[in-house]
């Protein structure tokens, strides 16, 4: 059994409806504020708590360069995120995310590292899809 596989699955399962209890009350600037706030605090606590296997000297201009935009694109995401699941019924909302994203990824990974589909991979994403359009409808 692979843990953190599994960790990060139930994390991603579980915490847009956390998420959605947090700031069921609040602007979404509020919202925002608190989750990422909270968030900062976990960050510097384990940061911390890890500060014996920090090796600064490894980090190049390249590194930050990707560091600044992935940031900017998890502000991003995060921020819409916060908005959509306020207003929209969480269990239809991530099924569409985390199947266009899944898409979305394998369409990148050809682009990028023009790794090639498998028949399986193909029929997976089309039956994803088609789950997608009978949501939807």
């Amino acid at each position: 059994m692979n843990v953190p596989i599994i960790v990060v699955f139930l994390s991603y399962s579980i915490n847009p409806f956390v998420r959605k209890f947090a700031i069921i009350n609040m602007n979404s600037c509020t919202g925002y504020a608190l989750l990422q706030g909270t968030t900062l605090v976990g960050n510097i606590v384990y940061l911390y708590l890890q500060k014996d296997n920090l090796q600064i000297k490894d980090i190049t201009l390249h590194n930050i360069q990707y560091s600044i935009l992935s940031s900017a694109l998890t502000i991003l995401s995060s921020y819409q995120m916060n908005t959509l699941i306020k207003t929209c019924s969480v269990a239809n909302l991530t099924t569409k995310v985390q199947v266009l994203t899944i898409v979305s990824t394998y369409t990148v990974d050809y682009i990028i590292n023009h790794n090639t589909l498998t028949m399986r991979e193909l029929f997976g994403i089309f039956l994803m899809l088609s789950g997608i359009m009978v949501i939807v409808r």
